[in-house]
């Protein structure tokens, strides 16, 4: 599958989810799709939100705006013969 890093959620406008309205971030944690038509990675839990009710998916919209905004591009994604250019771990299923 390669080696994908965790996104940056706060709300900063260059690296972050800033410019994505309540909507796409809503969408992107209940289907999985970004609001590039891309499919998230498969790690991202989005099953587990898709039933979430519209009270708890706005006031988890609300939380993620009320982070700092923070400037961190993500490396990557690679595949799995690229050679990641940031730290990572592996994990590795049980035979």
């Amino acid at each position: 599958m390669g080696f994908v890093y965790p996104p940056n959620l706060t709300p900063d406008e260059e690296t972050g989810l800033g410019k994505w309205s309540d909507e796409e971030v809503i969408a992107a944690f209940t289907t999985g799709m970004r609001p590039d038509g891309r499919q998230l990675a498969p790690m991202m839990p989005w099953m587990s939100y898709a039933h979430i009710n519209a009270d708890d998916a706005a006031a988890l919209v609300a939380y993620l705006r009320s982070l700092p905004p923070v400037t961190h591009k993500v490396p990557g994604p690679f595949a799995a013969n690229d050679k990641p250019t940031a730290p990572y771990f592996t994990v590795v299923a049980p035979k």
